[in-house]
């Protein structure tokens, strides 16, 4: 009988579940995907600040590597680290699918979807959709603005949303009008938050 060398096993174990997350981080490459780990509980929960709660059961993504013991002999390293990107690749996919079908669910169910009413992604679109919610700001007063989410198939037309407000004047115009908008809005909501301590 041949020795099982447990040890080594399990040190290529671990090496290989590396790789593999490694992987799967390139594969999603917006942080907002990225993943969070809940030590304790079933599920977790966003409370909005108006107060409304709304609780998140986590769901299930899995991705399958199979090796037959046929295979085992002559498999090489190269062939195992395919797989492995290909069982990444699918993983993240269907993580990202997931994950913004419940990012859609929860900003509609909030009453937050902006939908295009029929009109094409623009730069006016755009504008409409910043001014619609809110905007933090830093200690030196830059905006935060939140990152828009939009399919694939839109990415020329956001490209030429950004040129078309590249061009117009009216249009930055616009957006020094919100920004300042929302500075003021931001200021109103720090002078009035409680401070704790």
């Amino acid at each position: 009988m041949l020795p099982d060398f447990p040890k080594i096993k399990n040190e290529l174990a671990k090496a290989y579940f590396q790789i593999f997350k490694k992987m799967v981080e390139e594969y999603t490459p917006d942080p907002f995907l990225r993943q969070v780990q809940v030590f304790e509980g079933e599920r977790t929960a966003i409370v909005r600040e108006d107060g409304t709660k709304d609780e998140n059961n986590p769901f299930k993504v899995e991705s399958l590597l199979t090796i037959s013991t046929e295979e085992i002999p002559t498999l090489r390293i190269e062939e195992v680290l395919k797989r492995l990107n290909e069982m990444a690749k699918q993983l993240s996919s269907e993580r990202q699918k997931k994950l913004y079908q419940s990012l859609s669910d929860q900003l509609d169910k909030a009453g937050r979807m902006m939908e295009g009413k029929g009109r094409p992604l623009s730069a006016e679109v755009i504008l409409e959709a910043l001014d619609s919610v809110m905007i933090t700001f830093d200690e030196k007063g830059v905006p935060q603005i939140p990152t828009l989410v939009i399919h694939p198939n839109l990415l020329d037309k956001a490209k030429a949303a950004d040129a078309e407000f590249q061009k117009d004047p009216k249009l930055r115009a616009r957006y020094d009008q919100i920004i300042s908008k929302k500075r003021e809005e931001w200021n109103a909501r720090e002078a009035t938050r409680r401070l704790v301590g």
